[in-house]
C-alpha cells in the first residue's frame, strides 16, 4: 500500500507527464500561460482593493491626530460649562440679592 506522500506525487506527477511511473517532473500542464493569466487579472483586482483600504482608512497617525482634536474639544467643552454655570449661579444671587434687600 501506498503512502500518501507517493499517491500524490504519483496523482501530481500523471498531470504534469502523463504517465504515473515517471518521476522526477519534466513538463508543464499545458494550460500554465492561461492559469498564470488568471493568477494575473486576479492580482490586479487585490492590488486595487488594496489601493482602495490604503486610500480610504484612517492611519495610526490620523487616529492620533483625531485623539488630540478630541480632547482639546472635550477641555472647550467644559471650561464653556464651568465658566456657564458659574455666571449663572452669580446672576442668581445678584437676582435674589436685589430682591432681598
Amino acid at each position: 500500500m501506498m503512502s500518501n506522500e507517493t499517491n500524490s506525487t504519483l496523482i501530481f506527477d500523471e498531470r504534469l507527464t502523463g504517465d504515473p511511473r515517471r518521476s522526477g517532473g519534466g513538463g508543464m500542464p499545458p494550460n500554465i500561460e492561461e492559469r498564470v493569466a488568471n493568477l494575473e487579472k486576479g492580482m490586479a483586482v487585490v492590488d486595487t482593493k488594496l489601493d482602495n483600504i490604503t486610500e480610504n482608512y484612517a492611519t495610526k497617525a490620523d487616529l492620533k491626530a483625531l485623539e488630540t482634536e478630541i480632547h482639546k474639544m472635550s477641555t472647550s467643552i467644559t471650561r464653556w460649562y464651568v465658566v456657564t454655570t458659574v455666571s449663572i449661579v452669580a446672576l442668581v444671587f445678584g437676582i435674589a440679592s436685589y430682591f432681598s434687600g
